[in-house]
């Protein structure tokens, strides 16, 4: 499928609303900058979830998203700063998948070329949701472990 074909839509997630900031200066100019090269149009809406985690889908704007594809048979590339920003969960990553190869609706990262319609690419962007799903639970448990050091040292 080529995703030049259809008109692309950003989604932008950050984990921490205090780092809200990083999707305008960093996520959405960085889609924007790769649709521009890649010739790709973009159309709103752009969908933002400030202070949701990727490890599940409970975020307004990604619901909102599979809603418009699901419900309302829009069509357009999902466009993304990275795939992380859409999923840290494999088994929620691959509902997405599932969702995107149905309705024939690329997803597009800005700094990571997948091409979800051929085995390779599929590979690739499931080998990725791992990756980011361990790179979340390192993280998750880095912070667990900081935490009982200072509940240790409180005492």
């Amino acid at each position: 499928m080529n995703p030049n074909n259809l008109p692309a839509r950003i989604y932008a997630r950050i984990s921490k609303p205090e780092d809200d900031f990083k999707i305008w200066k960093n996520q959405i100019p960085a889609c924007q900058d790769y649709a521009r090269q890649a010739g790709l149009t973009l159309e709103d809406p752009i969908y933002l979830d400030s202070g949701y985690t990727g490890r599940n889908a409970n975020r307004p704007d990604y619901e909102l998203m599979l809603q418009h594809i699901t419900e309302l048979g829009d069509r357009f590339a999902i466009l993304v700063y990275k795939l992380d920003r859409l999923h840290r969960n494999v088994h929620m990553g691959l509902h997405l998948l599932e969702i995107c190869l149905e309705y024939e609706i690329p997803i597009i990262s800005a700094t990571e070329p997948v091409d979800i319609f051929n085995p390779m690419g599929i590979m690739q962007y499931q080998w990725m949701l791992m990756m980011a799903e361990y790179e979340s639970a390192l993280i998750s448990d880095r912070t667990k472990t900081a935490l009982r050091k200072r509940e240790k040292t409180a005492d």
